[in-house]
């Protein structure tokens, strides 16, 4: 797997929205999803470092990723494109979203960090069933027909 790319308009790159009306800012964004993607497994494959012939290639995108309150709720949304290569076929791009909406108790740190990572958690869950059933199918059937986009 191929590190995460961040295609996010530069004035979304640091800050990632407001919760209580403070900003929140996330440090070292894509080494944390980068990593995040490397414990997906399935059990059909292993996610290993880019560079083999044989394996698939995967290049994930980072579209968006923010949070954000409004008056008791929050809500967390990562989106993840991933361009994803089979050995001798072209490649092909799907589009996935983690979220999560809930009460927003106290506007604390923890919570809008419990937010975000439940948000991720629900994105990593759609790539890796997906991925699973892509590897199970044929190659020559990979492009033409691929699963229904989570």
């Amino acid at each position: 797997m191929a590190p995460t790319i961040d295609v996010r308009p530069a004035y979304q790159r640091t800050g990632v929205g407001h919760i209580g009306g403070r900003e929140v800012v996330a440090r070292e964004l894509l080494v944390w999803i980068d990593r995040s993607l490397q414990t997906l497994h399935g059990y059909h494959y292993t996610v290993r470092p880019d560079g083999d012939a044989q394996a698939w290639h995967v290049t994930p995108r980072l579209r968006q990723f923010y949070t954000a309150s409004v008056a008791v709720s929050k809500n967390a949304n990562v989106v993840l494109e991933l361009e994803i290569q089979a050995p001798g076929n072209a490649a092909l791009t799907r589009i996935y979203r983690g979220r999560v909406n809930a009460v927003n108790w106290w506007n604390s740190a923890r919570e809008i960090e419990d937010s975000v990572v439940e948000a991720l958690r629900d994105c990593l869950s759609r790539i890796g069933k997906d991925l699973d059933a892509l590897v199970q199918m044929e190659p020559a059937t990979v492009e033409a027909k691929p699963p229904t986009s989570n």
